[in-house]
């Protein structure tokens, strides 16, 4: 669970710009969804690009601290589990 955030801020921040889209609704009906974007955004945000996270999905600046802190939780949950099973 540490890697994953390291991994991130260790790739360059438009690691994700290139190859094939994975979302199919641009795929399928060439529309944009709300979660269009999102990837790229949030590397724009852990590298501190804002005004490009901006351009790549608005939606991104209210659902990345969502999911900062759910992951935060569940790695603390995580440490309180492995810590208790350790009293056990």
């Amino acid at each position: 669970m540490i890697l994953l955030p390291a991994f991130l801020v260790f790739l360059p921040y438009d690691y994700f710009d290139n190859g094939s889209i994975k979302c199919l609704s641009k795929a399928i009906f060439d529309l944009e969804c709300w979660g269009c974007g999102m990837t790229r955004a949030f590397m724009r945000i852990i590298h501190f690009h804002f005004e490009e996270a901006w351009y790549f999905n608005k939606l991104s600046f209210m659902v990345f601290p969502i999911i900062c802190y759910l992951y935060a939780q569940e790695f603390y949950d995580t440490l309180q589990k492995i810590k208790n099973h350790s009293k056990d």
